[in-house]
Order: structure tokens, then C-alpha cells, then sequence
């Protein structure tokens, strides 16, 4: 795999309050969306998670009935300057989901206003099912990364 033998360079952490973090998968099916999720129950406060690569977050979490009666705004179909000013909180996490039936990664122009123009407070990035190219090209506007292992040979389970 390319993206570990890729050299990278990690630029000076900020304060604890606004990060960037990167759930990066070692392969596929390794629990890196569990992870982002749990890591950003685990920061609490002001955090917002983005996935990136195939929906999950918006069927899993069965978040049209977790948000009857509010809107929901899926942060690709969000015109605004900022993310910022999306406010889809649930269990203390501004979740930044795809639409269900979106196909492929999110395009580079919308993740670079992700990156550029990040909501409030520290941004979890999922990268699962996301391309070794977009991986790269973000892992160096991270503070932090997490590489997601599965210690049970999937392989084994089929």
C-alpha cells in the first residue's frame, strides 16, 4: 500500500479545543467510522465529525427518525462560506453526513472548504472507503492522525 511508504509532514499541533484528526483504515472493514464516532463521544464539547468516503452515518444511526421534528442538513449539499454554521447535534456531536445514496468520496473542492473553513472546535475526518490519493494530499493539514488496525484476520471470519 502506497500511502504508508508516502512521506509526510505533520504541521505544529493547536490547542486542544480546535484540532483536525484524521480516522484513517488500514483496510477495509477495520472499524475506523466506530472509531471516529467514538473518539468524538470521547472529546466532547465542540466536535464535528465529516465522512468522507461511502455514507454510513446517516442510515446506522437512524438519524431521520433521531431528527424528526429538525432539519438536517447534509454538509455536501450546504451552500454556505462555512461549515460552521451547520448544526446537526446529536449525542453531543455535530455530525457532518453524506446523503444515503451519495456515490464515490466527497470531491476535492468540497473537502478543501472543509479543511479550510472547518466548524467550530475540533474536526474528526472518517476516511473510510475513501482513495490513497485524498488521503495523502489531507494527512499533512492534520493534527492528528489515527491509523485504524484489525487484529482478527478478516479473511478467517468469511
Amino acid at each position: 500500500m502506497e500511502l504508508f511508504r508516502s512521506p509526510i509532514s505533520f504541521r505544529e499541533s493547536k490547542s486542544e479545543g480546535n484540532r483536525k484528526i484524521a480516522v484513517v483504515p488500514a483496510g477495509y472493514g477495520v472499524g475506523a467510522s466506530f472509531i471516529a464516532a467514538q473518539t468524538a463521544m470521547h472529546l466532547g464539547g465542540k466536535v464535528s465529525l465529516a465522512e468522507l468516503g461511502k455514507p454510513y452515518f446517516y442510515l446506522s444511526l437512524d438519524m431521520e427518525k433521531q431528527f424528526c421534528g429538525r432539519e438536517f442538513i447534509f454538509y455536501e449539499e450546504c451552500s454556505k462560506e462555512s461549515y460552521s454554521e451547520i448544526e446537526n447535534l446529536l449525542f453531543g456531536i455535530n455530525w457532518l453526513a453524506r446523503r444515503p445514496n451519495a456515490e464515490g468520496n466527497v470531491d476535492y473542492k468540497r473537502l478543501l472548504k472543509l479543511l479550510s473553513f472547518p466548524p467550530k472546535g475540533s474536526l474528526i475526518l472518517d476516511f473510510s472507503r475513501v482513495c490513497e490519493d485524498m488521503i495523502i494530499d489531507c494527512l499533512s493539514e492534520m493534527d492528528q492522525v489515527y491509523l485504524v488496525l484489525d487484529p482478527l484476520p478478516s479473511k478467517l471470519i468469511e
